[in-house]
């Protein structure tokens, strides 16, 4: 169901667009447009429509761009949105969509450049169903205070008012008269948030140096994910492979250690089969709504997202089964052979306690111990 299946069509597809553009650009502003530039316009909209059915969203936003500095054509801005839709631009995507949709177009025009309006005027309704929303308020304002957005200045005018932004951090400044605040902000698709900006002495200091403040804001982020596979994975092997407390009783640690390889092996394989399950129910709903959307005709643009999102989520759960599988046949074939070994187990060779361990960590899993 990966729309690898419907490449080839839409490849061509998107073939057949860029050989379109090639034959019509020079409709858009008439026989004056220079030749050398419509060549390039060509040019460049055949790489981003290459670029587009690979995928490669940011390099197919830049060959339209160009494409579309060289000579206008409503499928460049169509193909621009579709792309950043893809890779969280909303608000660029939005823009896009509408310049295409109130395109006036000429009696001669393309059929190339009408399908492209009607192709915005749908695909807009699924990009502003995404798009997140915030209203930014002072307290304490000033008749002069300035606002922005990650740098970028924010009329006046539009203080109070939800506004739609893109998806992710966002940082607030305003500033007035020796007063200025900052806010942070993280928003996801859809989400509707209000900030409030509270103006005093003390902020007015940090407005200047702020911009520093989101790059070490991650820092912090990333050494807490990192150490925590550490702990998990071989503190536990410190204890398992020690002498204390092992002098005597091998026997009995070595039935002890085949219950735990037991244990690890049952979970493990449960573990297995609920991925397994889960990876069966996303596939087959991404079967489904590859089906029920006519994917295979139409390429499915307003599903593209959701499918991909489905197909990620089988495979990353066919793998997490794989890993249960094995952890749980590595787990049940410890136990059976510590079982077989504490039965023969000489009392003078104890000079350790066997013992297996399961530790997790994020995305991983670690199996260890000594026998």
């Amino acid at each position: 169901m990966n729309f690898s299946r419907i490449r080839g069509a839409s490849g061509r597809r998107l073939s057949v667009l860029a050989l379109g553009l090639a034959l019509t650009t020079h409709a858009v502003d008439g026989a004056c447009q220079a030749n050398e530039e419509r060549v390039g316009a060509r040019a460049a909209a055949a790489e981003g429509a290459r670029a587009f059915s690979e995928k490669r969203w940011d390099d197919a936003i830049d060959f339209f761009k160009r494409a579309e500095s060289l000579v206008h054509a409503p499928p460049h801005l169509l193909y621009m949105a579709r792309a950043q839709a893809q890779v969280g631009q909303l608000v660029e995507a939005r823009e896009n969509f509408l310049t295409v949709m109130h395109e006036e177009l000429k009696p001669d025009a393309p059929q190339v450049f009408r399908n492209a309006k009607e192709s915005a005027a749908e695909e807009l309704k699924n990009v502003e169903a995404r798009l997140p929303y915030v209203t930014v308020t002072l307290k304490g304002a000033t008749p002069d205070v300035t606002l922005s957005q990650d740098g970028v200045r924010i009329p006046n005018a539009l203080i109070g008012i939800p506004r739609p932004v893109n998806p992710g951090s966002h940082k607030f400044e305003a500033s007035g008269k020796g007063l200025g605040g900052v806010a942070m902000v993280q928003l996801k698709e859809a989400e509707r948030q209000k900030v409030v900006i509270e103006l005093t002495a003390a902020g007015a200091s940090q407005v200047g140096p702020v911009p520093a403040a989101p790059a070490p804001e991650p820092t912090p982020a990333a050494p807490q994910a990192t150490p925590e596979p550490t702990p998990a994975g071989p503190a536990p092997a410190e204890p398992a492979g020690g002498d204390t407390g092992s002098s005597g009783g091998g026997g009995k640690g070595l039935f002890i250690g085949s219950m735990v390889g037991f244990g690890v092996g049952a979970a493990g394989l449960a573990m297995g089969t609920v991925f397994a399950l889960g990876s069966k129910s996303a596939s087959d709903d991404g079967n489904k709504l590859f089906k029920d959307s006519n994917c295979s005709q139409t390429g499915c643009p307003d599903q593209r997202s959701r499918i991909d999102d489905l197909d990620s989520q089988a495979k990353s759960k066919k793998t997490l089964a794989i890993v249960g599988f094995v952890v749980g046949g590595v787990g049940v074939a410890t136990g059976v052979t510590l079982l077989v070994l504490s039965g023969s187990k000489h009392e003078g060779s104890a000079r350790y306690e066997p013992g297996v361990r399961l530790a997790a960590g994020p995305g991983s899993l670690y199996l260890n111990g000594r026998f």
